[in-house]
C-alpha cells in the first residue's frame, strides 16, 4: 500500500463508455500503475485504462499513470476487444 502526502496526490476520473456504471473519481500516488487502478476499480481479466481524448491508444499494464496524468484527468476504461477478422 503506497502512503503518500496529501500533496502527492492526483485525482483522476475514469469513465466506463458503453455502461451503466458512472464516473468514479480516484486518488492516485506516485508508482500507481494501469493495472493497479483496474484492480482498485475492480476491474480484472481484459480491461484497458487509456486517456480520455485518445481512446485507441491504452496504456500498458506496467505503465506509471501517475507520471503520465495531470490532477483532474479523465480516463477510459473498456473491455480489451479482439477484432480479429
Amino acid at each position: 500500500m503506497n502512503t503518500a502526502t496529501d500533496s502527492m496526490v492526483k485525482h483522476i476520473g475514469i469513465k466506463f463508455p458503453g455502461g451503466n456504471r458512472s464516473t468514479e473519481t480516484l486518488a492516485i500516488v506516485p508508482g500507481n500503475t494501469t493495472a493497479d487502478i483496474l484492480a482498485k476499480l475492480g476491474l480484472h481479466g481484459s480491461f484497458i485504462l487509456a486517456p480520455h481524448d485518445d481512446p485507441g491508444h491504452p496504456f500498458k499494464p506496467t505503465d506509471n499513470i501517475y507520471a503520465r496524468v495531470e490532477d483532474g484527468d479523465l480516463l477510459v476504461a473498456s473491455a480489451m476487444v479482439d477484432a480479429g477478422f
